[in-house]
């Protein structure tokens, strides 16, 4: 027998649990929370979903196979999330997903079920109502979902073992049934402005030299530049936290030289210690007990890249004691971030290429089995403790992690290839992450393995330009993924993409705020704002970007022409102000120079100046382009002299009203309103310590 119970935590927010009993259940239960009831059956033994007296996820029985819990639901529904595992579709049906963290370099094909992360969350959108329902499994093992896969309108789910927990979202939207899930599992953190600038990295730079070519080479072409990272091949013999002497041989005027150029370091750490005798932070973890321990109950030994190593146990008492120290050489020359690479954890000398299930935590209460999924969530919850307890932010970038990792850190789809194909499948990739909650995710420019063409890399700049995380990389054997290795012409293109972006800067910080408060993503399918339009639901080639934009990326080699969808609405070409009117399909010229973006007619957006980095910011000056006729509104504008004040704006036909509630530096206010081929500006200077600024305008129509 199954017992099934079911408990509400908020409102449309309910923890299912089932477990095998020998205790006979009542023929029928009904629970309703508000809007939703929730219907427990015996025979078969499963449940019913309702919403506001609707039918919303029918369910067929629960089974035990190979000691795992298992259900049967009935699919009649389009289903999204699951993270960023690799598809070709948005929609998640007619898939295999397994929870089960692991490195492979061919992980992107979409014929693997599971992927360097796990999240075990869908949406699923009623296909006979409008209605949404969120599905997590709570469950941080190994678990499996058939979605349609093995039989068509089933999803079959698995559990890690013979407890079953699964907490349902209800609700009519999907924005706040999204919202609720991401709430949940747990709302991503807050990037500081600078970690939404570009970042250059290469697995292949060898001595301090190539790092400082590669900032003169942004320097020379007028390219904002935020941060290089040093991968492991800069390390001493590919130890985390150590830098090679040789490379580094006048290290203190390396720094310096950074730092007058305002680029920040970001270092590549694997979660894992040398197992040399002669090594410090090996035998000052042996000493305070922070590995993970084998059958034996004796320290794991594995292999990664710098030979046998220990691994972490990032939950171990004296973990915070143990990152300080080993922090202590990169904290002596300043650092601003952290790469952390191969946490699934990888283990080469594993047969599974993961460390073994039947390795411990350091106190042996928890077995590989049940963490090694949230292995990484264990690691960046700890170095995001350290490195935020102090005045300034630093980023963290994780490869692997688990539902909630949006919490602690920027995630990347991994190694990527240098194909069209995978340019198409980072945008499907990203949205699905973005829906499960990992807001701030990014695919390697280029990608990782593989020489990526000229056209090829023009059109990546110009589609990364507008991933929430924007880095370049590539792998060591490969030509390097730079705007300077390709000719003058295609070099320039590459430019121009990262300069736009950073023209969108503060626009783009509004976004991650609005993100850290609600979770809802930045990079969207075009459903998530116009889910009453069926034409949106698997449209793979476009995206929202924000709550303004429309962006329709050139994804396939030497096409003249593309083919774009509108949502309902006007919408303006930024680049020709040609409009287009919503829900309709346009066939739209290509050129080499151009990425179709589009913006919302009555759209307000604020633009900055561009210079070396986000620090380059005219902290003195507030710029606002308005796009088409404004109606009456009321915004929130980022304050350029101060990320966390907020200056108001209030619009109407007439004025714009300009509400400063703080002291802030803006001195002068500049706008520009695009109505169609009309164009008016103003230029306002503003007084000391002046509170509201009324500013009459007049916007001819189109």
């Amino acid at each position: 027998m199954i017992k099934i119970s079911c408990k509400e935590i908020s409102n449309g927010v309910i923890e299912l649990s089932a477990i095998s009993t020998n205790e006979n259940s009542k023929n029928i239960q009904n629970y309703i929370f508000g809007e939703t009831k929730i219907v427990i059956k015996a025979q078969p033994e499963t449940y019913d979903i309702y919403y506001k007296d609707k039918l919303i996820f029918k369910g067929e029985n629960f089974y035990i196979n190979n000691q795992r819990l298992c259900e049967t639901r009935e699919l009649k529904h389009l289903c999204y999330g699951l993270g960023e595992k690799i598809s070709e579709r948005l929609d998640r049906n007619n898939s295999l997903f397994e929870a089960n963290n692991k490195e492979k370099s061919s992980y992107h094909n979409p014929m693997y079920s599971n992927f360097y992360t796990s999240f075990p969350c869908i949406l699923l959108k009623c296909q006979n109502n409008d209605f949404w329902l969120g599905y997590y499994l709570n469950d941080s093992g190994k678990t499996n979902m058939d979605i349609g896969f093995t039989t068509i309108n089933k999803i079959s789910i698995a559990a890690s073992g013979m407890q079953f927990s699964a907490v349902l979202f209800t609700g009519s939207t999907i924005q706040s049934v999204q919202q609720k899930m991401v709430a949940y599992m747990g709302l991503p953190f807050l990037p500081a402005m600078w970690m939404l600038g570009y970042h250059h990295s290469r697995y292949g730079y060898k001595n301090a030299c190539e790092i400082e070519n590669a900032v003169q080479n942004c320097r020379k072409l007028k390219i904002p530049v935020e941060s290089i990272w040093y991968d492991i091949e800069l390390f001493d013999e590919y130890k985390p936290f150590t830098l090679n002497p040789d490379a580094f041989k006048n290290l203190k005027l390396h720094t310096e030289y950074l730092e007058k150029e305002k680029v920040k370091k970001i270092f590549f750490i694997n979660p894992t210690v040398s197992a040399n005798s002669n090594y410090e932070l090996y035998r000052k973890g042996i000493e305070t007990n922070i590995f993970l321990l084998d059958e034996n109950k004796k320290t794991y030994i594995g292999e990664l890249w710098s030979g046998k190593v220990a691994f972490c146990d990032y939950t171990a008492q004296n973990i915070e004691q143990w990152i300080t120290e080993a922090l202590s050489f990169y904290q002596k020359i300043g650092f601003d971030g952290l790469c952390l690479d191969m946490n699934e954890p990888t283990d080469f000398s594993s047969k599974s290429k993961v460390i073994p299930d039947t390795i411990t935590t350091s106190d042996k209460k928890r077995y590989a089995k049940a963490f090694h999924n949230i292995y990484a969530n264990t690691q960046a919850a700890a170095f995001f403790k350290k490195l935020n307890s102090e005045d300034t932010q630093k980023l963290l970038l994780s490869r692997a992690g688990f539902a909630g990792i949006q919490k602690y850190a920027a995630i990347w789809t991994g190694d990527n290839y240098s194909t069209w194909n995978n340019l198409q499948n980072s945008i499907i990739q990203i949205i699905n992450a973005g829906l499960s909650g990992a807001v701030f995710t990014g695919a390697d420019i280029g990608g990782f393995w593989g020489n990526c063409d000229e056209e090829l890399l023009v059109r990546w700049y110009q589609l990364g330009a507008f991933y929430p995380f924007f880095r370049a990389h590539s792998e060591k054997s490969t030509r390097e993924n730079a705007p300077w290795v390709i000719s003058d012409k295609n070099c320039k293109l590459c430019v121009n993409a990262i300069r736009q972006r950073y023209k969108f800067l503060l626009y783009l910080y509004k976004q991650f705020l609005k993100a850290s408060q609600t979770g809802i993503p930045i990079f969207k399918p075009l459903f998530y704002d116009y889910a009453k339009d069926k034409n949106t639901y698997n449209i793979t080639d476009e995206f929202l970007w924000g709550e303004d934009f429309l962006v329709a990326p050139i994804l396939e080699s030497s096409i003249k022409k593309r083919l774009v969808y509108f949502p309902e609405g006007n919408w303006i070409d930024i680049t020709s102000d040609k409009v287009y009117i919503g829900k309709n399909y346009y066939l739209i010229d290509v050129v080499i120079d151009y990425i179709p973006v589009f913006v919302k007619e009555n759209s307000i957006i604020q633009i900055c100046d561009v210079g070396k980095n986000a620090a380059d910011i005219n902290t003195n000056l507030l710029q606002l382009l308005v796009f088409g006729f404004v109606p009456k509104k009321t915004i929130e504008l980022i304050d350029p002299s101060c990320n966390t004040k907020r200056i108001k704006l209030h619009s109407s036909c007439k004025s714009l009203t300009l509400i400063f509630e703080h002291n802030s530096n803006v001195k002068q206010i500049f706008i520009c309103i695009k109505n169609g081929k009309n164009k008016e500006t103003y230029s306002i200077k503003r007084k000391k310590n002046e509170k509201e600024i009324v500013i009459p305008i007049e916007i001819k129509q189109m």
